[in-house]
């Protein structure tokens, strides 16, 4: 009988036990990775079925060293892929986590000294004079540059046939003269060019200095020495054994085809274009070639043949820029989106079977417990193949409202499946995130809730954490020094750049700045985009040297890369937010961005 009662309270404590763990593991299921304590992470890394039980345990291993100083975790049992993953997480790396925008500049001076490794010294000098430029002390970061380039140059001179020592010393004379050139101090930057070419003869490796010439020359309006600076960059560019930083074939190509355009050589521009289209490969540049082949030819009074151009670009290219501008030269609206029928070329795996399951689950997994910036990390890990990175990237947009791995992949599809992925899926691709607080911005500033959109798509991806290398913060990525000042403007509650991170606070603040702007640039929404991603000090300049009346040969002319492809995007990705809100209507290329203003 005692035997028996045994019994039963032991199968009454195993059951109490099992409902326990069971009860335990129920809470954890509901509970995201935020707010799992030291004990909830030990749990889960015990639990061999639990699909992130390596990411707990690497966490426990992390926070529960005072609790339980005596906790192991065997980290070599990680999979490999799981382990590059989490490689911020390892013990190894705790310590190494402080990044440089954690460091002050003395941090990082003392660093500078004591490092004796080539490469890791450039690359300290250029965290040092990013973070002065980030502060706005520009005299400290163009005298970062002069100490850069007598560093690499005295390194250099001890051992002149040394490949390290070249190597450096040549991108210490290139950092250097871009700052003379950006400063406008031209021939101080030649000076320097006619420097390193001499010093560095031997090495063999000019074609950036000749580029830069060539670019500098551009500015001095020295049309016949620019041209014959390219000609040198494309020369040594075929002989030289190292890539080029600063350009590569097809952008000079671009160039000396972009001169002959800008001196009215239409001819030769004309057939130069057509050229140059054969021998890209993305579609949005061919449309860019195709596009000034068919000015050109209008300069010509070959209207016909121009039309046909047109036509040409706007059958092979649905998406880009100069694909959206040539309706606007033909005289025609862009078709409504409803009429985009799905083609279904476009093959999405929602069920994600090109993973194994254990992808799935800590892919998944990630989401689920609220990891969603590992989730993002994790795709590059999953596959490189873009058309299972569409559908992973999709996945993320929906459940987690992250975007950028789709945007990304959408911008390598095929013309044909853009216009399939728009069809179905362009609420994602253009989406409109915290759409009560941007309507509210747009009837308080009068700017268009589709030009709000659009820089917030470009800038952060939608991310509100999103963090650039200039110190720009959150959605519309705004720095903190025009946020204090915008803040008092518009009593807007802003205190610290950490509410720069608040998406309310954020989209206030970049709307505000976009309302400024549009104002000050008399609703030109070309310079607006160009003020907004270059600053309004640049663009000034732009606009003061600019020698043509036509946008788009003033867009062509901006001397920065990243601002003459910025105004672009904004003015695509505005019009797509339009078309997609507005499916069943027509829509105009946006005459804001084309016509010119007085800025008097």
């Amino acid at each position: 009988m005692m035997k028996a009662k045994l019994k039963i309270l032991f199968l009454l404590c195993m059951g109490f036990f099992s409902c326990s763990l069971l009860s335990v593991e129920k809470t954890l299921e509901n509970k995201t990775f935020v707010d799992y304590n030291c004990e909830d992470y030990v749990t889960r890394s015990q639990d061999e079925k639990f699909v992130l039980r390596y990411f707990a345990g690497l966490k426990a291993l992390q926070l529960c060293k005072t609790e339980k100083p005596g906790l192991t975790f065997d980290v070599s049992t990680i999979p490999s892929w799981q382990k590059r993953l989490f490689a911020a997480e390892l013990p190894e790396n705790n310590t190494a986590l402080m990044t440089s925008a954690e460091l002050s500049t003395d941090d990082i001076k003392f660093k500078i000294k004591l490092e004796k490794d080539p490469k890791e010294k450039m690359a300290l000098y250029k965290n040092l004079r990013q973070k002065y430029r980030n502060n706005g002390k520009r005299t400290a970061a163009s005298k970062t540059t002069e100490d850069i380039l007598n560093w690499t140059e005295k390194l250099w001179k001890k051992n002149k046939k040394d490949a390290v020592s070249q190597a450096v010393y040549q991108e210490g004379l290139l950092i250097r003269i871009r700052l003379l050139w950006n400063e406008n101090r031209h021939k101080d930057a030649l000076k320097l060019i006619s420097r390193g070419l001499k010093n560095l003869k031997l090495y063999k490796q000019p074609a950036d200095f000749y580029f830069l010439e060539g670019r500098i020359r551009e500015d001095l309006k020295e049309t016949t020495e620019s041209l014959l600076a390219y000609e040198n960059a494309l020369k040594t560019l075929e002989t030289q054994t190292t890539v080029p930083t600063l350009f590569d074939r097809e952008k000079l190509i671009w160039i000396q085809a972009w001169m002959n355009y800008r001196t009215k050589n239409w001819e030769k521009a004309a057939a130069e274009m057509q050229s140059l289209s054969e021998l890209l490969k993305e579609t949005g540049e061919i449309s860019r070639a195709l596009f000034f082949q068919a000015r050109s030819l209008e300069n010509l009074n070959k209207t016909e043949d121009a039309k046909k151009v047109y036509e040409k670009i706007i059958t092979d290219d649905f998406y880009s820029f100069y694909a959206l501008a040539s309706y606007n030269r033909l005289n025609r609206k862009l078709p409504a989106i409803k009429t985009l029928s799905p083609q279904m070329t476009l093959t999405i795996d929602s069920e994600l079977t090109f993973l194994t399951e254990e992808q799935r689950g800590v892919f998944r997994g990630l989401i689920k417990y609220g990891e969603i910036d590992y989730a993002e990390r994790s795709i590059p890990y999953l596959s490189s193949n873009n058309l299972q990175v569409f559908p992973l990237g999709l996945e993320l947009a929906q459940t987690a409202e992250r975007y950028l791995p789709l945007f990304a992949s959408f911008a390598r599809l095929s013309n044909a499946d853009k216009i399939d992925a728009i069809a179905r899926f362009g609420d994602y691709i253009f989406p409109r995130v915290h759409e009560e607080e941007v309507i509210k911005m747009s009837e308080k500033t009068e700017i268009p809730s589709s030009l709000i959109y659009a820089i917030m798509k470009q800038e952060s991806a939608f991310n509100p954490k999103s963090r650039s290398g200039a110190d720009a913060l959150g959605l519309m990525q705004v720095i903190p020094a025009l946020a204090k000042s915008l803040s008092k403007k518009y009593n807007i509650g802003y205190s610290t750049p950490q509410d720069l991170f608040n998406p309310i606070i954020n989209i206030q603040l970049g709307t505000f700045e976009l309302k400024d702007q549009v104002q000050k640039q008399n609703g030109q929404l070309t310079y607006v985009a160009a003020a907004y991603n270059a600053g309004p000090n640049a663009l000034a300049r732009w606009v003061k040297e600019k020698n043509t009346e036509d946008i788009f040969e003033f867009i062509e002319n901006i001397p920065y890369d990243e601002t003459r492809s910025y105004v672009k995007i904004i003015a695509r990705n505005k019009l797509f937010y339009e078309r997609i809100k507005n499916k069943e209507i027509e829509q105009e290329f946006p005459i804001s961005f084309l016509n010119l203003v007085s800025n008097n």
